[in-house]
């Protein structure tokens, strides 16, 4: 989107540099508010009236453009005999010595180096294009060729495997890590099996799965899909700006700062976001989410309850996004029947 030629058919051009100099661009102008508008130095009520107006268009031509939750990608169900072969490569990681290390580590510590260790299969696999397709304790379930087809799928595969173990070992945890690897490639049948949104191995499609998770539901699941993660995000962070829940840069001339996270963001997601926090908590005891929020609150003695439930609902909305882009699965969080 050209951001200067929107302001110059809004014939409001002189406030381009103050724009620019905000880092506003296509994807936070949608979700700008009349305080965001102020604080960019909007000062004459028509222009900022005129904004705004503007702005609200743009927000409904997204969501207009946005895929319908209930259109995601889904195999019809009366199709069943139109599955492909395909060529899918797996791959399979687990820490050596676990056993040894739950006797000898505190449950607390063995979690954070469970969750080192996942963290580095997942983050390794997703540069050759690997999908985690489960978490079963200290083992991951990696496809390779699945969602997306590669010609060279077991060559990723190897290559991932060799620079897993290698960065596994160099991880530095409270204990020494190794990691075994085991391959295996062949064609297998591909469609209602595993490509379906409620397919028979429990792995629904990206998007259509976070109805699945315990204490969303489907009217959460299409707020989160149709207000935000159907989106194209860079990183975390982008994803924590456009919901409004993370500090964003904010300069005019000389002064920098960054605005708290009531001041920019979507905010339905926002909104939307908090209110999953506290159903988080009171549905999913057993994720590691929920075990951080109830340790920091009881750290703080309980005061800062409203302050964390905003950085829990940020640490979800992250999770949510990694969860339907790379099938990074939340640890501890439990699923309903679908």
């Amino acid at each position: 989107m050209d951001l200067g030629g929107w302001l110059r058919s809004l014939g409001l051009e002189q406030y381009e540099v103050a724009f620019r100099e905000n880092a506003i661009d296509d994807t936070v102008l949608p979700s700008l508010t009349a305080e965001d508008v102020k604080d960019l130095g909007v000062v004459i009520v028509g222009h900022r009236r005129k904004l705004l107006d503007a702005i609200a268009a743009l927000r409904a031509d997204a969501q207009a453009k946005a895929p319908p939750f209930d259109a995601l990608p889904t195999i019809d169900r009366s199709a069943k005999d139109t599955a492909e072969r395909r060529q899918v490569t797996v791959m399979f990681s687990d820490l050596v010595g676990s056993t040894a290390l739950s006797a000898r580590m505190d449950p607390e510590d063995l979690r954070e180096v469970i969750s080192a260790y996942q963290k580095c299969v997942a983050e390794t696999v997703r540069r050759f294009g690997g999908f985690v397709a489960k978490y079963m304790g200290d083992g991951v379930l990696v496809y390779f060729g699945y969602p997306q087809a590669h010609e060279d799928d077991a060559e990723r595969t190897v290559r991932a495997g060799l620079e897993l173990t290698a960065a596994v070992t160099g991880l530095k945890t409270r204990a020494p890590l190794q990691t075994r690897v085991g391959i295996a490639t062949g064609l297998v049948v591909v469609g209602d099996l595993i490509g379906s949104a409620e397919a028979q191995d429990g792995t629904p499609a990206p998007g259509a799965m976070l109805k699945n998770l315990k204490g969303i539901g489907p009217e959460f699941a299409g707020v989160l899909w149709s207000e935000g993660l159907f989106r194209s995000f860079s990183n975390r962070r982008q994803v924590a700006a456009y919901a409004g829940l993370a500090p964003t840069p904010w300069r005019s001339g000389s002064v920098a700062h960054e605005q708290g996270v009531s001041k920019a963001g979507n905010p339905r997601l926002r909104t939307t976001m908090i209110q999953l926090a506290w159903l988080w908590v009171r549905h999913q005891p057993r994720s590691i989410l929920t075990l951080w929020f109830h340790q920091r609150t009881q750290l703080n003695g309980g005061r800062v309850r409203k302050v964390l439930i905003v950085a829990l609902a940020r640490k979800l909305l992250i999770a949510f996004w990694k969860y339907v882009t790379a099938g990074v699965v939340l640890e501890g969080a439990d699923t309903t029947a679908a």
